[in-house]
């Protein structure tokens, strides 16, 4: 199996931040390129990201023989179950741009993508000179060796609107930190008529790395699972504050039992909330009057953590080459051009998201955070993240406890010590030996 010993990896990115004061489809050959020439394919995101990559791509085939096409994710594969299905099938491309943790271990045991320590003698050393060693290590497989290059992180952090904040008679420049001082502000902005709260109470799994996730991250200082990744972590203490707190956020009406938008739509971006679970890639969703008062905070601790360094989830995508590669080792040029100083930092600047790359704060220099002061909270928390665990059966570990999440916090049908039992139960026998 695949998996970790280490079941998180923290970054350094941010220790040496100072602050003063169209898609083209496979096969089809680029403008230039002789007929019949090979032609190599990249799966992106959609949306902005991949014609982020499709911008890079270009300055790619300018100066190289080999060429690339960028390719948004077919709808058919958008998911972590559809990207199995075409690895199954052996119908991926090149590259994928922006694989989960929650996924890797499965592609990479099921022999979809390379070991990139097996095929490429200087993959372990880019990988380290680019993040660092803590990097490397925390995504190590068991037998040591490497099959994904990790690629950005994504602190989830809390927003906030210090208008609607003072309306409620709040200090805005003194933002709630514990589960008592949230619950207070949530309890003063609803009693003046505002929304303190708006997360989505979508069952899907990936919602609770938005919500309860972070939080019992903060709470716990460790992954869901052990570090042998063959029992449940999180029936403890922690886990069970960190879910009483979202219970009493639902249970006191400071989050409504009803869907809520992501994104633009979230009512915290439309300046209809004040408070909102996100990471930087919000920051451009937010209307222009939400940004001139938007304020960024580290997620709820509990009362006994008031002081120390604050952990979240650092929601980290990485990037892969599939076993499929025509030609491999321009597949590794790629990733590794791709990854470079310079597109890193124009990752950062175009896309408001943090690649993984030490030197990031002094390659864009301290002019750059002046003029996006947002993006230096989520810089510098990227110091302090955790992952998910490196296990085949995230997705499944997730989803059961989105299950006990619905039933003890949202809907609060049982105790939430009951639900993480049941949940916890249910998670050894998934991944018990």
């Amino acid at each position: 199996m695949w998996i970790n010993r280490k079941s998180v990896a923290a970054l350094a990115v941010a220790g040496s931040l100072t602050i003063a004061g169209c898609s083209a489809e496979r096969g089809g050959a680029p403008a230039g390129q002789p007929a019949g020439a090979q032609t190599l394919t990249i799966w992106a995101p959609a949306g902005t990201e991949g014609d982020f990559v499709r911008k890079v791509v270009e300055k790619w085939n300018a100066g190289h023989a080999t060429k690339f096409v960028a390719q948004d994710l077919p709808a058919a594969t958008a998911s972590e179950d559809g990207i199995a299905a075409a690895v199954a099938a052996k119908s991926t491309p090149e590259i994928l741009i922006g694989a989960s943790t929650a996924q890797a271990p499965s592609l990479a045991e099921s022999g979809g993508i390379l070991n990139l320590s097996k095929e490429f003698p200087d993959a372990e050393s880019f990988v380290t000179e680019r993040s660092g060693q803590a990097i490397l290590d925390g995504y190590r497989a068991a037998d040591g060796s490497l099959s994904i290059v990790p690629w950005r992180t994504n602190p989830v952090m809390v927003f906030y609107n210090k208008a609607l904040l003072r309306k409620a008679g709040l200090d805005p420049e003194k933002p709630p930190a514990t589960y008592s001082e949230y619950l207070a502000a949530f309890k003063a902005l609803k009693a003046a008529g505002i929304a303190p709260i708006a997360q989505s109470i979508d069952q899907t799994w990936w919602h609770r790395n938005f919500d309860w996730y972070p939080t019992y991250l903060a709470a716990a200082g460790h992954g869901l699972l052990t570090a042998k990744v063959d029992a449940s972590a999180f029936n403890e203490q922690a886990g069970v504050e960190s879910m009483t707190f979202w219970r009493d956020v639902f249970a006191k009406g400071y989050n409504a039992r009803s869907s809520a938008g992501l994104d633009d739509t979230n009512p915290f971006n439309q300046g209809k909330s004040a408070f909102y679970f996100s990471g930087p890639w919000n920051i451009p969703s937010m209307t222009k009057e939400v940004t001139a008062e938007a304020g960024i905070s580290t997620v709820p601790v509990p009362d006994a953590k008031a002081t120390g360094t604050v952990t979240t989830y650092g929601d980290m995508k990485h990037v892969v080459i599939f076993s499929t590669a025509k030609v491999k080792t321009a597949s590794w040029e790629f990733v590794k051009f791709y990854l470079n100083a310079d597109n890193d930092a124009a990752f950062l600047s175009d896309m408001k998201q943090i690649p993984l790359r030490t030197s990031l704060a002094g390659d864009v220099g301290e002019a750059f955070f002046k003029e996006n002061p947002l993006l230096v909270p989520f810089v510098e928390q990227a110091g302090s993240v955790l992952d998910l665990d490196l296990s085949t059966k995230t997705i499944d570990v997730l989803t059961a406890l989105s299950t006990a999440y619905q039933s003890a916090a949202i809907y609060g049908e049982q105790p939430v010590a009951e639900a993480l039992k049941q949940a916890a139960d249910q998670v050894d026998q998934l991944v018990g030996k």
